[in-house]
C-alpha cells in the first residue's frame, strides 16, 4: 500500500507539471496575440492591404476603427488563426527571430520545440495526458528526440503517456519566457523602440 501511494503522489505530481507547462503555452499563445495586434496598432501599414479589405468587407470587424486594439485582435483570429501562422507573420517582420529560434543559447530549435509544447498542451487539455500516436506520425527525427529529452514519458498502446518532473516544467516555463523575450527583442529593434527593459530596469 505505501508503493502504491508514493506512485500515485508521483503521477499527480506528473499531471501538475504537465498542466503546469500547458498553462505556460496558453500564456504565450496571449503574447503572441497581444504583441502583434499592439504592433498592427501602431504600424497598420504592416498589414496586408488587400487583408484588410477582405477583413472588413466580410463585417468581420463589427464596426470596430482601426485605432481600436479590438480590431486588430479580430483581424488576427480571422487571418492568422494559429500560432504557428501569427509567428510566420512576426517572423516577416522580423527575419532575426527565425536566426534566434535555431541559434540560441540552449542550442535548441525552438519551432520544433513548440510543436512539441503545443501537443503537451493538447494531451493534457483533451487526452488524459497521452500524446496520440497519430498526432506524431510525421513528426521528424529532431521533434522525437526533444519529446524524449524535454517531455519524459512512455509509450503504449494509445501513444505517448507523459510522465515529466517538476525540473522539466521548469525548464519549459524558463524557455518561453526566453523565446517571449527574443520575440518582443527582434520586433522591437525592427521598428526601432527601445527594447532592453532590464538593463532600465536596473538603472531605476
Amino acid at each position: 500500500k505505501g508503493e502504491e501511494y508514493f506512485e500515485l503522489i508521483r503521477v499527480l505530481l506528473a499531471r501538475e507539471s504537465a498542466c503546469t507547462v500547458s498553462q505556460a503555452y496558453e500564456a504565450f499563445e496571449k503574447f503572441l496575440k497581444d504583441i502583434s495586434a499592439t504592433l498592427l496598432l501602431k504600424n497598420q501599414q504592416l498589414a496586408e492591404t488587400e487583408k484588410v479589405e477582405k477583413f472588413e468587407s466580410e463585417k468581420k470587424s463589427h464596426n470596430l476603427e482601426k485605432t481600436d486594439i479590438s480590431f486588430w485582435r479580430t483581424y488576427l483570429d480571422y487571418h492568422y488563426k494559429t500560432n504557428t501562422e501569427k509567428l510566420k507573420f512576426l517572423r516577416k517582420i522580423s527575419p532575426d527571430i527565425s536566426k534566434s529560434e535555431t541559434q540560441n543559447n540552449r542550442v535548441i530549435n525552438l519551432t520544433d520545440w513548440f510543436a512539441v509544447a503545443e501537443e503537451l498542451r493538447h494531451s493534457a487539455t483533451h487526452s488524459n495526458f497521452i500524446i496520440q500516436t497519430g498526432r506524431m506520425k510525421d513528426w521528424s527525427k529532431a521533434k522525437r528526440e526533444i519529446l524524449k529529452k524535454h517531455f519524459p514519458g512512455k509509450n503504449d498502446e494509445q501513444g505517448y503517456q507523459l510522465d515529466i518532473t517538476n525540473k522539466d516544467a521548469t525548464f519549459c516555463l524558463e524557455l518561453f519566457s526566453e523565446y517571449s523575450f527574443q520575440v518582443y527583442k527582434f520586433l522591437s529593434i525592427s521598428r526601432e523602440y527601445g527594447w532592453n527593459i532590464l538593463q532600465k530596469k536596473k538603472e531605476t
